[in-house]
């Protein structure tokens, strides 16, 4: 069946030509966009009126800020999509269209369209909606929405008939030509298929959109001119070719990214490099590859500069630097700074909107150009921006220390920590949890609720501050702290350091065992261990709490039957540092353990948490009634068990005995090139030697590497692997890193997307 499309889109590209005839425009502000879309969309909603389909309306939204977040496009907007209802003379009946401001309308009828061409797989459909929003969205990025502000503004904004009317009545306006037209919607639809891979949607979720239009013969589609749009057949071979292209950038970009997380040598630094440099050609304007290129300068900076010289721990989420001599400012630093002053100036006249992250970088490369007072302005800047994000707070400790600021540094740091953990353990003692599976089911939600612990540099730079201010004893349980998440690299020994000059004695910095009990013990060892259990519950399907009421301690059993947490309480007689024991004061805990991390108090009850130690505390009457034990697994050294047969080191014969010939990147392994194994989810990117540096596997590839593969949960590594070091990019992905062990993890929407072996720490 043929869908006749009404003109109004015909005439929007045509806009920017009428307007643009009049002379030079000048930069819109954020508010006439956004005021110009939000006009526009509740013109429609008024006219129209939005769709009854809830489910319509919750997928849409839904697909959309995923699609936001992963892109890490235009932060600045408050992305919307309205569904309206279905209208024969709705311009944008059965269709879809962009606006100013972040704005996309469409409406349930071709929502069903959608659902019908997935054959009613719900993922299928949510795929192919994501497909048709990715590409509106690249339109907004693109600014090819800017046309219609200076429309909404010389119409009539306060009547929604006569507004659609002015768009619709301009029929005789002049059009941008056929080839211009396709060249914007080949553009948006390489852009959209980049934020399509981000989000974790496949390029042929848009190919299977054009597909399906094609066979019901809606060939309008996408906010495009009538009379010159590409067809949807055509556009389904423009992104077959366009399919190869952007999937390869997509993985050069995430190699690259983490490289400069994993902190590696700078033959690694010179692929991120090439890399940022091959992606930033088809995508100079997209931010994550920018902020990549920023960080990659300031990166390299950071590489020469030992943590002594540095004192003040970054929180950029590269921890890994390689010391050498250089300790002044050099090219790349200068580098990093023009990058980041570039990236604000696009956005200067949105007010940096929704860039706190960069903002906070640049605060941070100031810092280390010596330009402190600058740095501090902009570092306050970052923190008005995002003042949800830890990160900025650090940087802005870090500046106030160096302007002499120490009370303030101090704030700011604290600060820090606390927007690290989430509202804490209130929910241990909101309620009296009066039986035991009332008090099992709480704790286990507790845990569950625990994030990484990434605020390790905010806990060294607080040591430093309150050292620097004579505060001895806070000093040391920073340090102690910082311990907790990293006592092995440069850092960690720096930490150690300040300890031995303050002359402290040694502090605890991790739970100890229970009853000889650790983190990954098996239910097998466990029995051996402790003797049979008093009785086993399972708050959760997967999930074992075994009591054993006597000794005082009941111990939770993950999935994989392996020690998880426990949960203390009488007749536990065991010490949970030197003095700290049921019925302690909490000015016992508070000697060995310093202020807590997060705290919540509800009439004669109190908790203290200490994530970064695996301890909270649970106080009644003044004394410490329960513990909850959760520490992190023991770091360990050697290798992980990994099914992949390729490791770091090998040679180009003994990757090819392994894996066969690769599909791509065969004779370029002498000279650092990558081969590349699609069907496997695998790529071996070489050395100089000829060695295998750097291997990535992604999907479709099912190995595991330390018990974990793809798809996993976040909290699986923290229990199979260990803490590792925690980080978190501008787009909201986390990196769990084991320098010692040679492999990170990346998480993104909760679930590892990405497994990186490299050359381990020795």
């Amino acid at each position: 069946m043929k869908h006749a499309r009404p003109r109004f889109l015909a005439c929007l590209l045509a806009l920017a030509t009428i307007f643009g005839a009049r002379g030079a425009q000048a930069a819109l502000s954020l508010e006439q966009e956004v005021q110009a879309g939000r006009g526009f969309v509740n013109a429609f909603i008024e006219q129209y009126g939005e769709s009854e389909e809830q489910g319509y309306r919750e997928l849409a939204e839904s697909v959309l800020q995923a699609l936001a977040r992963a892109s890490g496009e235009r932060p600045e907007l408050q992305w919307r999509v309205v569904v309206l209802r279905h209208n024969p003379n709705n311009p944008v009946s059965c269709n879809a269209a962009a606006f100013p401001g972040g704005y996309i309308v469409t409406d349930d009828a071709f929502l069903r369209t959608i659902e019908q061409g997935a054959g009613g797989d719900a993922k299928r459909m949510e795929a192919m909606l994501a497909g048709v929003l990715a590409h509106e969205m690249a339109h907004i990025v693109r600014r090819d929405t800017d046309a219609l502000v200076p429309v909404f503004f010389a119409g009539k904004a306060s009547d929604a008939p006569k507004l659609l009317f002015t768009l619709k009545s301009r029929e005789g306006a002049p059009k941008e030509s056929a080839t211009e037209t396709r060249v914007k919607e080949n553009e948006c639809d390489r852009h959209g298929a980049f934020y399509l891979l981000r989000a974790g949607y496949r390029v042929d979720d848009m190919i299977d959109v054009f597909r399906h239009l094609a066979d019901e013969e809606v060939d309008e589609v996408l906010f495009s001119s009538e009379l010159d749009h590409a067809r949807a057949t055509e556009r389904v071979g423009n992104l077959l070719e366009v399919q190869n292209q952007v999937t390869e950038d997509e993985r050069l970009y995430d190699e690259a990214v983490n490289i400069l997380r994993l902190g590696l040598d700078e033959e690694m630094l010179r692929v991120a490099e090439r890399n940022l440099e091959t992606v930033s050609v088809r995508f100079p304007k997209v931010l994550p590859v920018r902020h990549a290129r920023a960080v990659l300068a300031h990166r390299r900076f950071l590489a020469k500069t030992p943590p002594e010289r540095l004192e003040l721990k970054p929180s950029f989420t590269f921890y890994r630097f390689r010391a050498s001599r250089s300790l002044m400012m050099d090219d790349h630093l200068r580098q990093a700074i023009a990058e980041y002053e570039a990236i604000l100036q696009d956005y200067e006249s949105q007010g940096y909107r929704g860039l706190g992250p960069t903002v906070a970088g640049y605060a941070l490369a100031l810092l280390h150009a010596g330009n402190a007072e600058k740095a501090l302005s902009w570092a306050k800047k970052a923190v008005e921006l995002a003042p949800e994000e830890w990160n900025g707070y650090n940087v802005l400790g870090m500046a106030s220390y160096r302007k002499g600021l120490k009370t303030e540094a101090a704030a700011h740091l604290r600060k820090a920590v606390a927007l690290a953990v989430p509202e804490g353990p209130r929910a241990l003692v909101e309620r009296a949890l009066l039986t035991p599976a009332m008090e099992e089911s709480a704790v286990l939600r507790y845990i569950d609720s625990q994030p990484p612990v990434e605020f390790g540099p905010a806990l060294f730079n607080l040591g430093v501050v309150l050292k620097a201010a004579g505060d001895k004893s806070g000093a040391a349980h920073a340090f102690q702290g910082y311990l907790a998440t990293d006592s092995r690299s440069d850092w960690g020994r720096l930490a150690r350091k300040h300890l031995d000059e303050m002359k402290i004695v040694h502090l605890p910095t991790a739970a100890p065992p229970v009853a000889g009990v650790t983190v990954g013990l098996s239910d097998v060892e466990l029995r051996k261990k402790l003797g049979n259990p008093e009785g086993i519950t399972s708050p959760r399907p997967g999930v074992q709490v075994w009591r054993y009421k006597s000794k005082g301690f009941s111990i939770f059993l993950d999935e994989e039957n392996r020690v998880r947490a426990g949960v203390l309480y009488p007749p536990y007689a065991g010490q949970l540092g030197p003095g700290v024991t049921l019925g302690a004061k909490p000015e016992a805990v508070e000697k060995v353990w310093g202020q807590a991390t997060a705290t919540a108090a509800v009439s004669t009850r109190q908790a203290w948490a200490y994530p970064e130690h695996g301890l909270t505390f649970l106080m009644t009457g003044g004394k410490v009634s329960k513990v909850v034990w959760a520490p992190a697994p023991l770091p360990g050294g050697g290798t992980l068990s990994a099914t992949i047969q390729v490791r770091v080191g090998d040679t180009a014969e003994e990757v090819e005995k392994a894996l066969g010939t690769p599909d791509a990147g065969k004779g370029e392994e002498a000279t650092g090139g990558v081969w590349v194994y699609d069907r496997r989810g695998v790529r071996v990117r070489f050395d100089r030697n000829a060695k295998a540096a750097l291997v990535t596997i992604t999907r479709p590839s099912d190995a595991q590497v330390g018990g974990i593969k793809l798809g996993d949960a976040a909290a699986a590594i923290r229990q199979r692997v260990g803490p590792g070091f925690v980080t978190t990019d501008v787009e909201s992905a986390e990196t769990y890193s084991f320098p010692n062990l040679g492999v990170a993890y990346v998480v993104r929407n909760a679930e590892v997307s990405l497994i990186t072996l490299f050359q381990r720490e020795s």
